[in-house]
């Protein structure tokens, strides 16, 4: 049944200041008049990749490629229908609303609801149920302040910037992040609550909701009191989102933002050494929480500095296949360094100053790197060269990564409430910062470009908000992240009530978990896993392969040795005579690994053992 209708939530993004499967479509309801809005007629050189001639064609091209990206993400059958306007809502000098948007009614109780009493925004209902509940009406609404545009007196008078690269100049804004972000609003990433009384929208709670937790008083938004939920609104920084998909992914896409990254000199037990302290970057992934380690390996580009990293393919690159690579800053940007790096097969890469101790924080774009990188000092670079050929080292996260509660990413929850910002966005103090953060940004002072807060400038990738949209009952494609626990495994592979770790679902003497580790199919007993085996390639070296789950994000993967088959395998072997040398992904759920193994005796063995983080 439909519990409200014609409901336009107002999620405004009061900015910033200057400075197969189912494909979904999308179809739009242009409702501006002739000569305005997406329909002006003035004229406009492309800009981009914006191939326009007019303001208004600019407008519309962008807007149905924001929806595009998010197209790429989303499973529907159904179209979604986007009611589009443009509107002067003014603003100031240094502030004013970008946009508003939200879906334009909810449901719940429909045919395909996953849960009872629940509301969902109108295109997740669509999608869930197969059918358009409301035929020949938007399911999401979005304006657009035209006085950005128009008024000289707003933001600068720079007005909106139309290309669709994220290349926006310092005196633009970036309509394609603003309309990334509202879309996401509008397809369900927002709480109906009133988080000025804590009331239910028509008493229920939304799909988004039921996933909000608060910390500190260890209750779901769902078992509180209207008082309660008032109270949780502004308990900044314990108000966080518990949905499984999203806490996965938090766990490498977010890190420390300033500091909390080590690198250790360790030895072949794994103890350490010495530590020097790192930054991370804003690109690429995390450290995961077992950490990273290998032999570290200075890279050779055979040009210029040949330790810089700017030149591919690595003279030395059989030297830095399945190791972590050192690269001097210099000459070229990080991401270049850190791209020619996973190229030549590294699994980690450490950068080292080339002026100074200062810990820079790494920037870059290339949404394609997925190895961690960081930032060292000049000395301790100059330090761990010293340790070379043969130093092994290990990368660790020290604290927990930035917008991280508890395991669970922060809502943004400030006191006193902010109307419109509250709750339904990110935390500010995520690291990156994430597109469904309140404002793309932070609110800046634009007499002060120095502050250090600037502007969001997101690429078409959509962080863990698409997580969070798995979370909330989209279905979901496309993800190059681990994300999945042991729980969303087993909740979306086995049928059935024996999902439990130790159990067998399929009987083939395999538990569950272990099908999980070596991705094999868990309800089939003829997919039964194969036990990594050894093939000896000559006396002292050893080609280990197996297969194993792409993205599970709760598993780390671990080397153990022994000295004949009949003694009990060691703990995790840390040492400099093995990496991984080869892996080809077959789908988005299994990866074929080689690890090269050097051996200094004839009878001792290793395997690779799939455990669960602690």
């Amino acid at each position: 049944m439909k519990t409200a209708s014609q409901i336009l939530l107002s999620l405004g993004l009061a900015l910033l200041p200057v400075g197969q499967v189912s494909a979904l479509t999308f179809s739009f309801d242009y409702q501006d008049s002739n000569g305005f809005g997406y329909f002006d007629n003035t004229s406009a050189s492309p800009v981009g990749g914006n191939t326009g001639t007019t303001l208004g064609e600019q407008r519309r091209i962008l807007l149905e490629h924001a929806a595009g990206v998010w197209a790429n993400y989303l499973e529907s059958d159904i179209t979604i229908v986007i009611g589009a306007d443009f509107q002067q809502i003014g603003g100031s000098s240094n502030s004013a609303t970008l946009a508003f948007a939200g879906p334009e009614f909810l449901l719940s109780d429909f045919d395909g609801a996953p849960l009872p009493d629940i509301l969902y925004v109108s295109a997740l209902a669509d999608s869930l149920a197969g059918e358009d509940n409301d035929p020949g009406s938007p399911d999401l609404g979005i304006t657009v302040n035209e006085s950005i545009d128009s008024d000289p007196n707003v933001l600068g008078g720079g007005g909106f910037y139309y290309g669709l690269d994220n290349n926006a100049p310092s005196n633009q804004t970036d309509l394609l992040s603003t309309l990334l972000h509202e879309i996401g609003h509008g397809l369900g990433f927002l709480s109906t609550v009133d988080e000025t009384d804590g009331t239910l929208l028509g008493g229920l709670p939304d799909s988004f909701t039921v996933h909000i937790f608060d910390e500190e008083t260890n209750e779901a938004w769902t078992e509180m009191t209207n008082t309660e939920r008032r109270n949780s609104a502004i308990n900044d920084p314990d108000v966080t989102f518990r949905g499984p998909a999203t806490q996965q992914a938090a766990k490498r896409q977010l890190k420390p933002e300033f500091g909390g990254v080590s690198v250790d000199q360790i030895n072949a037990s794994g103890d350490t050494i010495s530590s020097f302290s790192a930054q991370a970057g804003n690109f690429g992934w995390g450290v995961p929480e077992s950490g990273v380690s290998g032999k570290l390996v200075l890279v050779d580009d055979g040009s210029g500095t040949t330790s810089d990293g700017c030149q591919g393919p690595f003279v030395n690159e059989n030297e830095v296949l399945g190791q972590i690579a050192l690269i001097d800053r210099g000459t070229c940007f990080f991401d270049e360094k850190v791209a020619f790096a996973q190229a030549a097969g590294a699994i980690a890469v450490i950068i080292a100053n080339n002026d100074g101790e200062t810990l820079v924080k790494m920037s870059g774009d290339d949404a394609s790197i997925t190895i961690p990188s960081v930032f060292i000092g000049q000395s301790d670079g100059n330090e761990l060269k010293a340790l070379l050929p043969g130093a092994l080292v290990q990368i660790r996260n020290t604290i927990d990564p930035s917008g991280i509660r508890e395991g669970s990413v922060s809502l943004h929850a400030p006191n006193p409430v902010a109307s419109g910002s509250s709750i339904s966005h990110w935390s500010i103090s995520t690291f990156p910062h994430l597109l469904m953060q309140p404002n793309l940004s932070r609110l800046v002072d634009i007499t002060n470009p120095q502050s250090g807060l600037v502007p969001f400038t997101q690429l078409p990738e959509l962080d863990l908000t698409i997580l969070a949209m798995r979370d909330i009952g989209w279905p979901i494609k496309n993800i190059s992240i681990p994300h999945l626990s042991y729980e969303l495994w087993a909740a979306e592979q086995i049928t059935g009530p024996n999902t439990g770790r130790e159990q067998d679902a399929d009987g083939d003497s395999y538990t569950n978990f272990f099908e999980y580790v070596y991705a094999t199919d868990p309800m089939l007993a003829s997919s039964a896993p194969l036990v990594p085996a050894f093939s000896v390639l000559d006396p002292s070296n050893l080609e280990l392969k197996y297969t194993r789950n792409s993205i599970a994000a709760d598993v780390t993967f671990e080397l153990t040795r022994t000295e004949d088959l009949e003694t009990s395998f060691s703990d995790t072997t840390y040492g400099t005579g093995y990496r991984q040398t080869g892996a080809t992904t077959i789908d988005d759920m299994t990866e074929e690994v080689e690890w090269e193994v050097f051996s200094e005796a004839p009878n001792e063995f290793f395997r690779v053992k799939g455990t669960e983080n602690p």
